[in-house]
């Protein structure tokens, strides 16, 4: 019977040990509709002035309010999105911000929104800033905000003047380029005249 007690009591005492060295786990943060407050957008103007002249200058400023997820310690990212009015961003172009007040030139705010329509051609745009806590978790999405721009043919040239056409820089054959650091061209050089300088 000493036995029995004994073993009862060592198993009882291995038991209660185990039971507490257990400890429960923190609370568990869930992601929700109901939790997630998206940013505000705002723009610094709805007609930005998209100047080739001129492509350092300021052309736009967009501005967002945090997103709140409910909970603290959630590393956010935020993209802007801009698509054509009416097309409700079915393939919009994305820019992911560095910081809540970010400005783009001339140069780079046309580089972003060409693609969306035909240059030299006034159209309404919209943006929203998407937030997300990963590649494909958390999304949210704030106002849409409508603006027009005209965006310009991202185009430049290299002139070639040569001895195949006498060195004319007043009938130059010209390289054009798209792509930055790329031009492309066909220049017919007679047989024996296959001199020439890029301008």
């Amino acid at each position: 019977m000493k036995n029995f007690i004994s073993k009862f009591l060592t198993f009882s005492s291995l038991a209660l040990l185990m039971l507490s060295s257990c400890k429960k786990d923190g609370a568990i943060t869930a992601i929700s509709d109901a939790t997630t407050k998206p940013g505000v957008l705002t723009t610094s103007t709805t007609t930005p002035v998209l100047d080739r002249t001129n492509l350092a200058a300021s052309a736009i400023t967009f501005s967002a309010t945090t997103t709140s997820y409910g909970y603290t310690g959630a590393i956010i990212t935020y993209t802007l999105q801009i698509d054509v009015k009416g097309h409700n961003f079915a393939s919009p172009v994305n820019a992911v911000l560095t910081s809540s007040n970010q400005t783009f030139s001339t140069q780079d705010f046309n580089k972003l929104i060409i693609g969306l329509k035909l240059p030299g051609v006034a159209s309404q745009y919209e943006a929203r800033i998407q937030s997300s806590l990963s590649p494909t978790e958390g999304f949210a999405y704030s106002n849409v905000v409508t603006f027009t721009a005209t965006p310009f043919p991202a185009f430049s040239y290299l002139y070639v003047v040569g001895s195949y056409q006498g060195y004319s820089t007043s009938a130059a054959d010209s390289l054009s380029s798209s792509v930055p650091g790329i031009y492309t061209g066909i220049i017919n050089f007679a047989t024996g005249n296959n001199a020439f300088l890029i301008l």
